[in-house]
């Protein structure tokens, strides 16, 4: 008995320019595989103190949460529709806190079998100091990851960085 590979995939998004590729070829290959595809924005809690202090006064605290909560998952849904031509097996998934850690957690909830999500294509210096969702995801996920480089990448551009040209 054959069993379809890639039955249920997680395509992760920060709603950025550098997510397109990565949500183009995740619609791509699910279609192609008759995959489900959950698509996940992680975000930072980012209420405005002030307002949440305020609301937490008058009782307004969830509603605040629930608002926040909508408007991440209109957008969410308003990005992957600017690349979907009406597939019907999406599902979407908003979750706060650590992006890495939540799309891990996330992979293993929806059994996910793959993991599709862009790279911002940082390097050096940059790469050190902001460090790389996706290469944490894909030291701590239970399944395989695939990485979408940014539009434009080009392999030259690394190799400028290098003292010796990256004579490779």
């Amino acid at each position: 008995m054959e069993t379809k590979p890639f039955r249920k995939i997680l395509v992760p998004t920060d709603l950025s320019k550098f997510s397109e590729p990565a949500v183009c070829l995740a619609l791509s290959l699910g279609k192609a595989l008759g995959s489900e595809l959950v698509f996940i924005h992680v975000w930072p809690p980012e209420f405005d103190y002030e307002e949440e202090l305020k609301a937490s006064h008058d009782g307004r605290l969830k509603q605040l949460r629930e608002e926040t909560h909508q408007k991440h998952m209109r957008a969410l849904e308003e990005f992957v529709g600017l690349f979907d031509a009406g597939s019907s097996n999406i599902s979407y998934v908003m979750k706060s806190g650590p992006p890495y850690l939540a799309i891990a957690m996330a992979a293993k909830e929806f059994e996910a079998e793959l993991i599709i999500m862009g790279t911002h294509g940082r390097s050096g210096f940059a790469h050190v100091l902001i460090g790389s969702v996706a290469e944490k995801v894909v030291r701590t996920a239970h399944c395989p990851v695939l990485t979408v480089k940014p539009e434009g990448f080009r392999f030259e551009e690394i190799c400028a960085m290098k003292p010796d040209g990256c004579k490779i």
